[in-house]
């Protein structure tokens, strides 16, 4: 049995969007695809859930090419024995960037491909760099499923909408989309049922982004941002003044100051010690005079 599909993106997405960068080189896009269902958040995770149906229709088989490759016809047979089971399809999407390279991803329609490539490029914890987000089936009831077994509804919901892609302050103009794969997986292989694409939209650095709405910085959903109040440069002036006016005393004035009290000191108990000599000199020179007239009044 052949199945083809026809896969859709149900959530629409807004044409302008925030992405922060933090140090450990993740880069999240803000409020993707909108903000969370109870508003929008000024920290940590702002997004939500991106919705998508997948309607699968089953081929008849077709004979092989006899052009084709080897392993590409005993694929195309191994899809005629196999008895469907959504469990075996496999969704999954990426951030790519509009215009001619937007084609970069190499998945083409019908084409196989190795599941293991693909799969360890799928985000997941320890992997939040990982380029590639895994949508799950959404709930449904066995009636709901009964009523259209080739139809199921997925839905794509992480932790945070990581896109990697490298910007500078010139490319704010950018088109960028998100991509959505259907695979069926056959053994060892994924086989590329469809694909659909978003409508495209523009990234802007969170450092960079300014908007006013109603007085306030606003995020991309019109809710303001919490910033860091910045501090006022006629307050921050006159604190530098007062700042300056303070002496503070190094340690190298504190040594200057006791060698020049030393150097007093010492220059003090200098004079003192010569004025001592300078009496004693005087009272040895008296008492000299004091023998000779004595010595005298005795001739």
């Amino acid at each position: 049995m052949s199945i083809s599909a026809e896969l859709n993106i149900l959530t629409k997405v807004q044409n302008h969007y925030i992405r922060n960068n933090k140090s450990n080189g993740q880069k999240n896009i803000r409020c993707f695809p909108r903000c969370t269902q109870f508003g929008h958040r000024t920290a940590g995770f702002c997004g939500s859930g991106v919705v998508l149906s997948c309607d699968v229709t089953r081929l008849e088989p077709q004979l092989s090419n006899k052009d084709e490759d080897e392993t590409v016809k005993a694929l195309n047979q191994a899809t005629f024995d196999f008895v469907f089971d959504f469990n075996d399809i496999i969704v999954v999407a990426e951030f790519l960037r509009a215009g001619p390279d937007s084609e970069k991803s190499h998945v083409t329609k019908n084409s196989f491909y190795e599941a293991a490539p693909i799969m360890n490029r799928v985000k997941r914890r320890g992997n939040n760099l990982a380029p590639l987000f895994l949508a799950r089936f959404m709930d449904q009831t066995p009636e709901e499923r009964a009523k259209n077994p080739l139809q199921r509804c997925f839905t794509i919901e992480p932790s945070c909408w990581h896109y990697g892609w490298k910007s500078h302050k010139h490319s704010n103009t950018t088109k960028h989309f998100l991509r959505v794969y259907a695979f069926h997986r056959i053994g060892g292989y994924l086989k590329c049922l469809s694909h659909d694409d978003t409508t495209s939209f523009t990234i802007s650095s969170s450092k960079r982004y300014q908007r006013r709405s109603d007085g306030e910085t606003g995020d991309i959903s019109g809710a303001p941002i919490a910033k860091r109040a910045k501090k006022n440069p006629k307050n921050h002036s006159s604190s530098n003044n007062n700042k300056k006016s303070k002496t503070v005393k190094s340690p190298s004035s504190n040594i200057s100051n006791s060698k020049k009290a030393k150097a007093k000191k010492a220059k003090t108990n200098a004079k003192t010690k010569t004025n001592e000599h300078v009496v004693l000199h005087k009272e040895t020179d008296l008492l000299l005079r004091a023998v000779q007239l004595a010595e005298l009044e005795a001739l």
